[in-house]
């Protein structure tokens, strides 16, 4: 067979049910591959860097490796910028684009698309470049790129093929699948006499390692230790925030508050510990235990006091079965269960009339427990990380990783393909939305139908906000937005504008009920952030 057929026909075996991308001159013989094969279906899109949040929305619903296919030179550059957002969000990515003929590449011919030592460009956005050539076991390296964006600190991959090896004849050269390590398990010694002599131990975990498929292991050493779990903004959810132990955002007041003052020893689990969403918080970690992959994170914002490295998922399974044995005192059962009353008391007094709250709640009521809320940086974003209740593991998707406008309305894509039954809703500003707007072709030619919200206050608000509280003069802030319920309806998508938390909650109802794609224009402005009050 065919490079290009062996390589689909990988793909297939190692789980790859959907691909995102866009043909070009230089990957057309892998198109021709996809076609024949049935088992793969392929969404596709108008830009690169909206196909690779698809593919990362993909990834992050759990349903193995998301991959995006781009050409070479200016088509493949396109994927940057959504692949730092998946490196530092640790969502396992696939980029496969072509490069120029073998005898080509690097030599400043001048040929169609080229672009010096392209795989260079990608080194500090993925785990790994793997660049094909002739003689390569294709299976065996394709496998190791699947493998090492699924494996340990799970994360994007890169993988270049020079366009002369589509059409070359091979024979099936067998599985080439890589077997795991064996890793030395790590030693809990240190980390299980911190959390025996601990009052009140308390658990962070976040995006990294909701994205590794952790939920029932934090929970399960949660209810073992009678431990709160906080996370950091992108985490929300991998403990269902009205279970008793679920506290939300780490930076949040209230009861929160009360954990950092309290608790005396911190339990990481898969969280960067950003600066952002910690340091600058003025958030306390005492006794820090730090569980992650590697070093590659530790000792950055807060200094550990005991490292515990190596397979995560295996490192908690350890830790559940050397706490079954340990007592949990009365004391801390009390303590959280007044801990508890505090927080509910608190997330009550968060008032409705700050109209951001009612517009959150509004799409709370409106979202089944089994939802997903996929946000975007944009000030009703901001909100949701604080105050929105997600209900389930991935319940609220932001972008985390590096923070970009116009990842929610495409991620959401990926994340309705992988979960087609599942409800979906992206909440985007005016903005980003014009990122990727021509996506809505997409979903109409796809197949992804759920309602996007998208806020249109005529304004990067969020900037306009910060020039204003730093300058007490806004500039260059003001959009000249088109008419989004006629562009929608140029698509053939349906849309409504709403004004009012109510409007937004029957909408919302309406057009999930509907099976169809929906634009619902949310017109209101926004007067805030929501760090300093909650």
């Amino acid at each position: 067979m065919k490079i290009s057929e062996l390589m689909v026909q990988t793909l297939k075996e190692g789980g790859v049910e959907v691909i995102f991308g866009i043909p070009s001159i230089h990957n057309i013989g892998f198109y021709d591959a996809l076609r024949k094969e049935p088992g793969i279906r392929h969404v596709l899109c108008r830009h690169e860097s909206n196909a690779t949040h698809m593919a990362d929305g993909y990834a992050r619903s759990g349903k193995g490796v998301g991959v995006v296919v781009a050409s070479t030179g200016p088509g493949v550059t396109y994927t940057i910028s959504p692949l730092i957002e998946a490196f530092y969000a640790c969502s396992p990515v696939l980029v496969i684009t072509s490069n120029l003929r073998v005898n080509q590449i690097d030599k400043g011919l001048g040929v169609l698309h080229e672009l010096k030592q392209q795989p260079t460009l990608f080194k500090s956005v993925t785990k790994a470049t793997i660049s094909l050539r002739p003689e390569d076991d294709i299976q065996a390296r394709l496998h190791e790129a699947i493998s090492l964006a699924l494996t340990g600190r799970p994360g994007p991959v890169f993988l270049e093929v020079p366009n002369d090896l589509w059409d070359i004849e091979v024979e099936d050269q067998g599985t080439g699948k890589v077997e795991a390590s064996n890793r030395r398990m790590p030693d809990l010694t240190q980390a299980m006499d911190l959390l025996k002599k601990a009052r009140h131990p308390m658990i962070i975990t976040g995006i990294e390692a909701l994205h590794a498929g952790l939920a029932g292991e934090v929970k399960a050493l949660a209810e073992k230790l009678c431990a709160p779990v906080l996370t950091d903004s992108g985490g929300k959810g991998i403990l269902p925030e009205d279970h008793v132990l679920a506290f939300g955002n780490v930076v949040n007041r209230g009861a929160v508050r009360t954990l950092h003052e309290t608790c005396d020893v911190t339990l990481n689990i898969g969280s960067r510990l950003r600066y952002v969403d910690f340091k600058r918080k003025g958030v306390h970690l005492p006794n820090l235990i730090h569980a992650d992959w590697d070093e590659a994170w530790v000792d950055k914002n807060f200094k550990a006091k005991v490292q515990v490295l190596g397979d995560v998922k295996e490192i908690l399974s350890n830790l559940i079965r050397e706490v079954e044995a340990l007592p949990v005192p009365e004391a801390r059962k009390t303590f959280m269960k007044d801990l508890r009353e505090k927080h509910e008391d608190y997330i009550r007094s968060i008032s409705p009339e700050f109209k951001e709250v009612g517009f959150i709640n509004a799409i709370r009521k409106a979202m089944p427990r089994e939802g997903i809320l996929v946000v975007d940086n944009t000030i009703l974003g901001y909100f949701s990380e604080q105050i929105y209740p997600s209900l389930r593991p991935m319940g609220l998707v932001s972008a985390k990783g590096s923070s970009p406008i116009g990842f929610s309305f495409p991620a959401a894509m990926g994340v309705k393909k992988a979960n087609p039954e599942t409800p979906v809703v992206a909440v985007i500003g005016d903005g980003g939305f014009l990122y990727g707007a021509n996506e809505l072709s997409t979903c109409v030619q796809s197949g992804i139908h759920f309602p996007v919200v998208v806020v249109n206050d005529n304004a990067f608000r969020m900037i306009d906000y910060l020039q204003m509280t730093s300058y007490q003069k806004g500039f260059e802030t003001d959009l000249m937005n088109p008419d989004f319920k006629t562009f929608a309806k140029a698509f053939g998508v349906d849309a409504v504008t709403v004004e009012t938390p109510e409007d937004l909650s029957d909408a919302l109802a309406k057009a999930l009920g509907s099976n169809k794609m929906w634009l619902i224009e949310l017109k209101v402005k926004f007067p805030e952030l929501p760090f300093g009050r909650f």
